[in-house]
C-alpha cells in the first residue's frame, strides 16, 4: 500500500494511467469469467463418504451385520427382519434415491433366522438415469458395515423356454451386456481401501455358496421349481425383441433382467437368486432364510 508521500510524488498523468490501466484490467476480467471446475460424478462418493454411510446405518440401529441382501421386488423378504430398524434411503446422508416405481427405498437392520442382517428393499437402475457407479454404492456401504456375505434377487425373464412362470434361478454366472459396451461400476478413480479394481470375475458366484443354496434348496422340496444357469442383464426399461432373445439364448443365458450385475462386480461372495409370481416369491423367501440360517449355525 502505498503513503502519503508516494501519492503527492505522481502527477495528473500518472493518476490517469493508474486509473486507464484498472479499468482495462475490470474489461479484461469481464470479458473472461472465471473457470468453473466440475466435479466428475465418479468423485461423489469417495471412501470418506461411503464409510460416513455405513457408521450412520450402523449407528442407528445398533445392528453389526453378517448378511447383506438387495431385493428388488422381494417385499416379502423384509417382512422377515425380525425387530426391524427402517431407515428410509432419504435419511442416510448422500444415499442415491431409488425411482423406480414398486420399490419401497427402505433398509431393514435386523435379524433372520437368528443372523444380523442389513436388507436393502428396492435397487438402483441405470434407466432411471443414475450412473452405474452410484447403482453400487448400496454394495461398498455394505461391505463397510462389516457383511461377510452377500444375497441379491431380482425378477427376470426366462429365456430358457424349459423354464416354467414362478421358477427360482439359482446363478452360477452372468452375461453383462454393459460391460461389453464398456460401462461398469468400478470405473473411476482408483482407490486401494474398497480392493482391486481389476477383478478377476471367473468365480464372481461363490461356488460354495451356490452349492450350499442348492442342498438348501433341495432340503426344502423346491427341486421342480429351481434351476441353475446364466443370467443376462440388458439396458432397459423397455423388454428385449424377439431377435434379441433368441441371440441371449444362443449365447447361453437363461434368464434376462434389467439390473443386478453391477452388484458382484464389486463384490464376489455372492449367491444370486431370481424370483417372479407370488409362488416364486415364496420359493425365493423360504430359500434366502434357510440358507442364512444354514450359513449362521453350521458354517460355509
Amino acid at each position: 500500500m502505498c503513503n502519503f508521500d508516494c501519492c503527492a510524488l505522481k502527477t495528473a498523468l500518472d493518476h490517469r494511467r493508474v486509473r486507464l490501466l484498472a479499468e482495462k484490467l475490470l474489461k479484461e476480467e469481464l470479458a473472461n469469467p472465471p473457470k468453473i471446475l466440475l466435479t466428475p460424478p465418479t468423485l461423489l462418493y469417495s471412501y470418506e463418504q461411503i464409510l460416513a454411510m455405513a457408521q450412520f446405518v450402523v449407528a442407528r440401529s445398533q445392528v453389526k451385520p453378517k448378511f447383506g441382501i438387495i431385493c428388488g421386488r422381494l417385499s416379502s423378504l423384509a417382512q422377515m427382519v425380525d425387530n426391524p430398524v427402517i431407515i428410509d434411503y432419504a435419511e442416510i446422508p448422500g444415499f442415491p434415491i431409488c425411482t423406480a416405481p414398486g420399490n419401497e427405498s427402505k433398509l431393514y437392520m435386523g435379524h433372520i433366522s437368528g443372523a444380523p442382517v442389513i436388507l436393502m428393499s428396492g435397487r438402483f437402475h441405470p434407466y432411471e438415469g443414475i450412473e452405474l457407479f452410484q447403482c453400487a454404492v448400496p454394495v461398498r456401504m455394505m461391505k463397510l458395515c462389516g457383511i461377510e456375505y452377500l444375497i441379491t434377487s431380482c425378477a427376470a425373464a426366462a429365456v430358457d423356454k424349459s423354464y416354467n412362470v414362478g421358477d427360482v434361478l439359482l446363478v452360477k454366472d452372468h452375461i453383462n451386456i454393459y460391460g461389453l459396451m464398456g460401462h461398469s461400476a468400478l470405473i473411476g478413480p482408483n482407490d486401494a481401501r474398497f480392493g482391486p479394481k481389476h477383478k478377476p470375475m471367473v468365480n464372481c458366484y461363490d461356488r460354495k455358496l451356490l452349492a450350499r443354496a442348492i442342498a438348501v434348496g433341495e432340503s426344502l422340496g423346491f427341486q421342480e421349481d429351481m434351476h441353475i444357469g446364466i443370467y443376462a442383464c440388458m439396458g432397459g426399461p423397455a423388454e428385449g425383441t424377439a431377435a434379441e432373445e433368441q441371440l441371449l439364448r444362443r449365447i447361453g443365458a437363461n434368464a434376462v433382467g434389467v439390473g443386478m450385475v453391477h452388484e458382484p462386480s464389486l463384490d464376489r461372495d455372492i449367491s444370486t437368486i431370481l424370483q417372479h409370481t407370488e409362488y416364486g416369491k415364496y420359493v425365493c423367501t423360504q430359500l434366502i432364510g434357510h440358507i442364512i440360517y444354514s450359513i449362521q449355525f453350521e458354517g460355509l
